[in-house]
């Protein structure tokens, strides 16, 4: 093995020294083939870097494409210091996209330009003077020839660009993935990319984009990080759903100790993307809601050992929110020097049925239990009436289809079909919806389209609507973006090929033929809860829930079609084959994701970032629920994480582990619930402490116990734990310590917050970690 990682080096380096103009051939297809095993062989930065999870500030959440320059970078670096974050480990300042031009020097063959106007005194000057603050200055590009915004990315320039990077003493590097680089593939690239960066023996921290297989990188192949899931929003559901994203990424992070040698670059952490503390729904003077979801945010990507870059306006940033970004022993887990990632070992579901309702009705994934009258439904055929097609997605142009005569009048988004209006305080989730027509129009269903940059905005001007992951079906509205390629989601538009119609702006280009705005009906089939205990009707819906569940809506349009009779027997709806079918009684459903999630407990939610859509005869093309030969995808975490493998046994999901007496396998049926799981998430810190999480997604307070059996040992901890232990413990966020807690610890959780513990072996040991 030794020898053809060797080889594989002296390769690269025949490679580079090939290049004229620091613009790299294309390389050799055995040269493609070998990259994946490159590591460091004493070329990289004698220290090895990024450690610990890389903490600072990046521009994009706030500033944008258009917001960034030399001032911002400066004044944000001021901000560190007066604000006494710096003192508390975060170091880099970053200017994300839009930093160059579009052009670069010497003909398109030298490096990157930093843009004239923003940059005025070059990039140098600003690296200059955050050194002078005790700082570090990052920036970004792309493997692409161009970056998402279509300025000068580094494809076949990745020598020449990190030589300009070290000229200026630049020492962090987001590297995105916007497009391809020739024929290579994404290891190639990043690969390339990291070579680049060890042969100018510079330190430069190194994040990666989506794309490679994270067992392919985390041992030192690439990065010092790897940017997972999608980009954030500043809203709750899409936090929660990048923790489900990084819950099964828990075996890759690390400090430094599981890369390929001892020579390697340093740690390797999963970026869920910058921070949102201090923006839209994690501004913590807004609300009580608002600080408990920002306390929750901050304390999962710390308990995650995720990147923590601050994503908010340092210069306008309140103190109660600020407060929530400087307690130290958040910090204090996230940089614990032991580096092991948090995991979920235990999730359960309200029961209180009074918690469904129309913002909180999913369907979620639990083990069959015939008695539970929540996992009990009957069918009813939807096509003995019309249904009401309230809810917003794309689908293919068709000019005899009705429900896509779609249009801006009277300043809202009317339905042609049904003379509804689209209406933003009727939207919740992943969805957009249509109610009746205010008259007055209500500002929830002013609509406006910009034809200049196609945005339609609905409910405000910083409202848009927005195509789901860039693949829909589904059609949210969201935060308006910057203008440019990341944004074609986002862009819509009159055709004359299709009057009286709206054409999205992703026509042609990531979705196949042209897509246009279609109103549907959020109900699949006919499936109906006969649970009466929430006083009622409720059908399985077409549209996803706020993380990415089925959803569940009262049934549309009411009446007795759609209302379930005492005289007929219910029936569970079992996970077992690729679609839904129904014969009397029994029911086969596919709901496993291919996106990286594991199983760690019960129930499991149907999450697959909103993308869980179905059509009139099952789920639709761009679903990515998927199956093989009929039977499941499952996932079985003792093989590989974050894989999905097809079992025998299509009636059976595997646990990562036998957690809390829970054992491997058996049925699942779909259960409706207000969502918001209760979860005990766990990890080890140095010195034989344990950090243990209680989170509650739910939308009410609620007790959450954690039993001292169910931690499980890991690297670090003096031994197994078990119900008899006893440990003094730290509540971070009520500031309590209590010297003496056995066997468990129950805690009342508020509406989306947490309880942040920190167990310390000895009784009566002060556990504070700064």
């Amino acid at each position: 093995q030794w020898p053809v990682k060797i080889n594989t080096i002296a390769r690269l380096r025949n490679y580079y020294r090939g290049s004229r103009m620091g613009v790299l051939s294309t390389p050799s297809a055995g040269l493609i083939a070998s990259l994946a095993v490159v590591v460091c062989t004493g070329i990289c930065s004698a220290t090895p870097l990024a450690t610990r999870p890389p903490m600072g500030f990046n521009t994009w959440n706030h500033f944008g494409c258009l917001g960034i320059n030399a001032s911002v970078l400066q004044a944000t670096a001021d901000q560190f210091v007066s604000l006494g974050l710096s003192e508390l480990g975060f170091e880099y300042i970053n200017s994300d996209d839009c930093w160059m031009e579009a052009n670069r020097l010497d003909g398109g063959q030298g490096p990157q330009i930093p843009n004239a106007q923003k940059f005025p005194d070059g990039m140098a000057a600003v690296v200059k003077y955050v050194k002078s603050k005790g700082l570090k200055l990052g920036l970004y590009t792309a493997r692409a020839p161009h970056t998402c915004a279509k300025f000068a990315a580094s494809c076949d320039h990745e020598r020449v660009d990190v030589a300009q990077w070290a000229a200026w003493g630049v020492e962090y590097m987001k590297d995105d993935s916007c497009g391809t680089c020739g024929t290579r593939d994404v290891v190639t690239d990043y690969a390339i990319m990291q070579q680049a960066i060890w042969s100018v023996g510079h330190p430069i921290t190194l994040t990666i984009e989506g794309g490679p297989n994270i067992t392919d990188v985390y041992t030192g192949c690439c990065g010092n990080a790897r940017r997972v899931g999608h980009d954030i929003s500043p809203r709750w559901n899409s936090m929660t759903s990048l923790v489900d994203v990084g819950s099964g990424l828990w075996p890759f992070a690390h400090n430094g100790s599981k890369s390929a040698n001892a020579s390697a670059p340093g740690g390797f952490w999963n970026d869920l993307d910058m921070i949102e503390v201090g923006n839209g729904e994690f501004v913590a003077e807004t609300s009580e809601l608002f600080a408990a979801q920002a306390r929750s945010h901050y304390t999962m990507w710390a308990a995650m050992k995720a990147v923590m870059l601050l994503g908010s306006d340092l210069l306008r940033i309140g103190n109660e929110t600020l407060a929530i970004l400087k307690e130290p022993t958040v910090i204090g887990v996230n940089q614990d020097a032991l580096g092991v990632q948090a995991r979920r070992i235990s999730s359960t579901t309200p029961k209180n049925t009074s918690l469904i309702s129309e913002a909180h009705a999913v369907a979620i994934l639990a083990r069959c239990d015939p008695t539970n009258p929540l996992q009990m439904w009957q069918y009813r055929d939807p096509s003995a009436t019309a249904p009401i097609l309230n809810v917003l997605f794309v689908a293919p142009c068709n000019t005899s289809d009705t429900a896509q005569q779609l249009g801006v009048t009277g300043g809202a988004l009317r339905s042609g079909r049904t003379g509804q209006c689209l209406d933003k305080a009727a939207s919740a989730g992943y969805t957009a919806r249509f109610a009746a027509c205010g008259s007055p129009i209500p500002s929830s269903e002013t609509a406006v389209l910009d034809p200049a940059t196609g945005h339609l905005t609905v409910g405000g001007s910083k409202s848009c609507l927005d195509v789901f992951n860039n693949e829909g079906p589904n059609v949210f509205i969201g935060g308006c973006k910057q203008s440019g390629d990341m944004d074609a989601n986002q862009i819509f538009a009159h055709d004359p090929r299709f009057p009286g119609m709206l054409v999205s702006g992703l026509s042609n280009g990531r979705l196949a033929g042209e897509q246009c705005l279609t109103a549907r009906s959020p109900n699949f089939g006919g499936y109906v809860s006969t649970t009466t205990a929430t006083g009622e009707t409720w059908c399985l819906s077409a549209s996803s829930g706020p993380q990415g569940e089925f959803s569940a809506v009262e049934c549309d349009p009411p009446g007795t079609n759609y209302t379930p009779t005492s005289s007929a027997t219910g029936f569970t709806l079992k996970v077992d084959t690729a679609s839904f079918t129904h014969t009397p009684n029994t029911t086969a459903v596919s709901v496993q994701s291919t996106r990286e999630k594991s199983y760690d407990g019960s129930p499991l939610q149907l999450s697959n970032s909103g993308r869980n859509q179905f059509g009139a005869s099952g789920p639709v093309p761009h679903s990515k629920w998927s199956s093989n030969g009929g039977g499941a995808f499952l996932f079985d975490l003792t093989t590989k994480v974050g894989s999905l493998l097809q079992s025998t046994n299509t009636e059976t999901i595997f646990d990562d582990d036998n957690i809390g007496g829970v054992t491997k396998g058996g049925d699942f049926c779909l259960e409706l619930s207000s969502g918001g799981a209760l979860e005990v998430w766990t990890g080890p810190l140095s010195n034989s402490r344990r950090v243990v999480v209680l989170f509650n997604r739910s939308p009410a307070p609620d007790l959450i116990t954690v039993d001292f059996a169910l931690l499980e040992t890991d690297a670090g901890d003096a031994g197994p734990l078990g119900a008899t232990s006893t440990f003094s413990v730290y509540d971070v966020w009520a500031n309590t310590q209590t010297p003496v807690v056995t066997g468990q610890l129950t805690k009342s959780v508020g509406a989306h917050d947490v309880a942040l513990l920190i167990l310390c072996p000895t009784p009566g040991q002060d556990c504070h970690l700064d």
